[in-house]
């Protein structure tokens, strides 16, 4: 090989952990970089960019700073139950641009454990999701406004979600009703059989349904029919189930009604049939006694008579 022309300019080698710097500063989303006990030590430029903020002010737990006043409380939770708890965790929150607009973010954090298993540091990611948010708020209107009432559960059983409609139904806010607690306001005297058919119903993966009494908000006992269907994914797990509620308190209080007069007119129907039988059985004696009474007196004009002959 020739020598390089005496003019010629040697560009200075990069190093490994320049160049992942590079990449990572240009990366299209939010990375951040937290010691074991939580406190921030890197945020890539993105970030820095986008919050308008220097490393200085974000760095430790100044990070919360650039989350709206509604998430801070929720996201400082769930940050601490996911640092004590040493495990991948996520959650969504707010974050501030530099032009004062918050945008929706997802962020997901995972731990970085050393030989022992020791967590020495934890990394995360922040990807805008406010447009997918948006989708989901127009989504929600629709839920929450349709005349129905609508839930949804997570495939262990514990529902996780339920529209506006059936919450004013109940007069109850969601923490109340989430999970299990929602059997709170099934009739006590329904509330097993229900249990036992949406259990049936986990086990078998087949469709559930079941009619129950339900609490309304008014403290009336209404009763309902409860279908749920499960959603699988590609390889036939079940991921979720979607279930609603139809009211049909009338419709049961109009059969219970019809069953009512069923059994009254069948009462009526057996008292009169006891009574045609008593009546026919008087009859027939009637007329078995005036049948005896005839016979007789038919007798007895010929018994005289012969009587009256051998006395002659």
């Amino acid at each position: 090989m020739g020598a390089l022309p005496a003019n010629h300019i040697v560009p200075p080698a990069i190093s490994v952990e320049d160049r992942l710097r590079l990449v990572i500063n240009t990366i299209p989303c939010l990375i951040l970089r937290a010691m074991p006990d939580g406190g921030f030590d890197f945020i890539n430029q993105h970030w820095l960019e986008f919050t308008g903020l220097k490393m200085e002010e974000v760095k430790g737990q100044g990070w919360h700073s650039t989350l709206h006043p509604e998430d801070v409380e929720k996201a400082m939770c769930i940050w601490h139950a996911g640092l004590a708890g040493g495990k991948p965790f996520e959650h969504e929150a707010r974050v501030r641009r530099v032009d004062g607009e918050y945008r929706w973010f997802l962020i997901r954090n995972v731990p970085l454990r050393d030989e022992q298993g020791r967590i020495v540091q934890w990394y995360g990611t922040g990807h805008d999701i406010d447009g997918l948010k948006g989708a989901e708020d127009r989504l929600r209107l629709v839920i929450d406004t349709t005349p129905a009432l609508l839930h949804s559960a997570l495939p262990d059983g514990d529902i996780d979600f339920f529209n506006q409609r059936m919450l004013d139904y109940l007069g109850a806010p969601m923490e109340e009703l989430c999970g299990w607690r929602w059997t709170k306001f099934i009739h006590r005297d329904d509330v097993e059989q229900i249990v036992s058919k949406w259990q049936w119903a986990l086990d078998t993966g087949e469709p559930f349904e079941s009619e129950a009494r339900v609490r309304r908000a008014d403290g009336k006992f209404c009763w309902q029919l409860h279908r749920k269907v499960p959603l699988r994914d590609q390889a036939g797990h079940i991921v979720k189930w979607f279930g609603s509620s139809i009211d049909i308190d009338d419709r049961k209080r109009a059969d219970d009604a019809l069953r009512k007069s069923y059994d009254e007119i069948k009462v009526l129907k057996d008292q009169l049939y006891k009574e045609n039988l008593a009546l026919k059985q008087e009859i027939d004696q009637t007329s078995m006694y005036r049948g005896d009474r005839r016979v007789v007196g038919e007798v007895a004009p010929g018994v005289g008579a012969g009587s009256q002959g051998g006395a002659d």
